[in-house]
């Protein structure tokens, strides 16, 4: 129960991230937005910005992933805040980048969501299906697109599945 009680708080942590960023990314305010991803990247996940959106997703994953669920809210961060950084980089015109950015954060999210159950799991799943709402709004290449698509309807596995 403790440890449920844990995962719950590190996934409402990032959500109300997600709402902050979500009201700079309104008011079009790109380096405010900046500023506010390289603040909370310390300090949700402990990596730098630059070191978080220069690291490759299968590292990240590596780096934060423990079966026990401890560092679960560093690795669904890393997702959320790579999410975000493909916004940024959408927003300015930096479709490259930015498609970059979006697969690395589903891949992340889809693992997250592939391994924790319960409340956890449906929350992360949540984050998840705001990725594959954004899907079009990247343009990627019908190939890429269906490999993003089957990433995105990962589901949380039933409980005692892990």
């Amino acid at each position: 129960m403790l440890r449920q009680d844990y995962l719950l708080r590190e996934i409402e942590r990032i959500v109300e991230f997600a709402l902050r960023a979500l009201g700079i990314k309104k008011a079009q305010q790109p380096d405010d937005f900046l500023r506010f991803l390289e603040e909370n990247s310390t300090q949700l996940t402990g990596l730098k910005f630059d070191s978080l959106i220069n690291t490759p997703s299968a590292k990240l994953v590596s780096l934060f992933y423990d079966e026990d669920g401890r560092s679960m809210g560093r690795l669904v961060a890393s997702g959320a805040l790579l999410a975000e950084a493909a916004d940024m980089h959408r927003m300015g015109d930096e479709m490259d980048r930015a498609r970059e950015l979006f697969t690395r954060a589903t891949e992340i999210l889809a693992f997250a969501t592939s391994q924790y159950e319960g409340d956890a799991g449906a929350a992360i799943a949540k984050h998840l299906a705001s990725q594959h709402e954004k899907l079009p709004l990247f343009a990627f290449p019908p190939d890429a697109a269906a490999h993003l698509e089957l990433l995105c309807n990962s589901s949380p596995p039933d409980t005692g599945q892990i």
